[in-house]
């Protein structure tokens, strides 16, 4: 996950760290732009640590399924049971 330590290790996302942090720092922003929306619909007070992924947000961030997969999150989310982009 991260140069914080191994994935099975106890290491979280933190807004406060910056994208040299994390293996890929395209992670970092794409979760920083998650969080930023996902608050801006769900209330300042979203973490997106403790919360469920908002599916919808995230197909709509991501344009839909890129090459069939999700944008974040995707080994994570039943993407057999999120809507198409277009019925969303």
């Amino acid at each position: 996950m991260s140069h914080k330590g191994k994935a099975t290790s106890d290491v979280s996302f933190s807004l406060e760290d910056g994208p040299q942090e994390y293996m890929n720092p395209s992670v970092h922003t794409r979760i920083s732009e998650y969080t930023s929306a996902a608050r801006s619909v769900h209330g300042p007070d979203f973490d997106p640590c403790t919360q469920e992924i908002d599916t919808e947000l995230v197909m709509r961030l991501g344009g839909g399924k890129k090459h069939g997969h999700m944008w974040i999150a995707d080994g994570t989310i039943d993407s057999t049971a999120v809507p198409d982009l277009s019925t969303i």
